[in-house]
């Protein structure tokens, strides 16, 4: 996993082959009680990082709230 948001966010758009130029990139993953929590930056990220367990993390690019839960 990449130390911060913005890394996490290009290693991301290179895996996808996205443009740099695509900002609007959104995160997901399920928090302890099963609820979708989204990372929009590096707050959210380090929020993630420091109360989830790290080693089960698992987060999810998704166009959309809808999507994400059908994908997690």
């Amino acid at each position: 996993m990449p130390s911060d948001y913005e890394s996490l966010v290009k290693r991301t758009q290179e895996a996808f082959g996205l443009p740099p130029s695509k900002k609007d990139i959104k995160f997901y993953y399920l928090d302890e009680e099963q609820e979708l929590i989204s990372i929009n930056s590096q707050f959210d990220y380090d929020e993630a990082i420091n109360i989830e367990d790290f080693a089960t993390l698992k987060l999810t690019v998704a166009g959309s709230v809808q999507e994400a839960r059908e994908e997690l």
